[in-house]
């Protein structure tokens, strides 16, 4: 199988970045443990709010999913700050969790070039340096021109509670780190072997922010 775009995570960002490469005709697959959760809120469902509203706004300027999800889930809406200065305010919604998750899927599943799968990425192909494809864990190789990754903080996630600091466990992590508990490689690991260090990878994925 072959696509243009492979999108690994159907959090906030995976959606966004999938249902965009969509609206560009490109053949997109995402990738997800569970389709079923595609879009999924976290246990606070806020959509905007102080620091985070003029996102939305960018986002829905560009055609993207949050802003029109979030109407059509939308239980409570409020603007914060209001008696203060312009500079200051912003809008909030909260949302029906089931609903928004519902809206998002709709959205998704309503591009013919966009196709979501349950599955989980074990490997991404590299050749020459460059990606190429990933290998799923039912051992499908899928080649694709651009692979996004958008595991939020799962890639090396850590949970703190109180002065106590450990590493995700397999059943809240999708991305497991520990190599030597698994069989197959991580992708954490691998990403740990193509660059020298998780920050010289930070810097190289951000170098047209900091050219």
């Amino acid at each position: 199988m072959s696509v243009d775009i492979i999108v690994i995570g159907g959090g906030h960002a995976g959606c966004e970045a999938a249902y965009a490469a969509s609206r560009f005709k490109k053949k997109v697959l995402l990738v997800t443990h569970d389709v079923s959760t595609i879009g999924q809120m976290s246990c606070n469902p806020a959509i905007g709010g102080l620091g985070k509203s003029h996102l939305v706004r960018e986002i829905d300027a560009m055609g993207g999913l949050m802003g029109v999800c979030a109407d059509k889930a939308g239980i409570h809406f409020k603007v914060l700050n209001a008696s203060k200065g312009p500079a200051v305010r912003a809008t909030r919604s909260q949302s029906d969790r089931i609903l928004y998750s519902k809206a998002v899927k709709s959205l998704i599943d309503s591009k013919d070039l966009l196709t979501s799968v349950s599955d989980e990425v074990v490997d991404i192909e590299v050749s020459n340096g460059k990606a190429t494809g990933v290998k799923l864990k039912n051992g499908e190789i899928i080649s694709a021109k651009k692979i996004i990754l958008t595991a939020g903080t799962f890639l090396n996630g850590r949970l703190f509670t109180g002065e106590e600091d450990e590493l995700q466990e397999e059943e809240t992590n999708p991305f497991p780190i520990d190599s030597n508990k698994y069989t197959n490689p991580t992708i954490q690991d691998q990403l740990r072997t193509l660059y020298t260090t998780m920050e010289q990878f930070y810097l190289i994925s951000h170098r047209i922010k900091n050219p």
